[in-house]
């Protein structure tokens, strides 16, 4: 049971996307945390003087980026199922 040309095409373009979407992901991640830490380095006396919100800060940091590492595992799952499935219509 091979593949016809529409289902590859089609394939491929789920493939793509899942591609753009971890790009984004990362992008976004890496944005977001060059921000927060940014924030924190500027607002360095104000912060040691207000110790909670630099708690705070660094929490939600971390939270966001376990957040992003999540979404780009899941991500990165549907991808290789994609792939997977191509590489066994291939070899059939």
């Amino acid at each position: 049971m091979g593949l016809n040309d529409k289902t590859i095409f089609l394939l491929n373009l789920r493939y793509q996307t899942y591609l753009t979407y971890i790009n984004v992901i990362w992008t976004l991640a890496i944005s977001l945390f060059v921000a927060i830490l940014s924030y924190m380095l500027i607002s360095i006396k104000m912060l040691s003087e207000n110790l909670s919100i630099l708690i705070i800060l660094i929490l939600i940091l971390i939270f966001i980026e376990i957040a992003f590492v999540s979404v780009y595992f899941w991500i990165n799952n549907k991808k290789k199922n994609i792939e997977q499935l191509i590489r066994k219509w291939i070899s059939e």
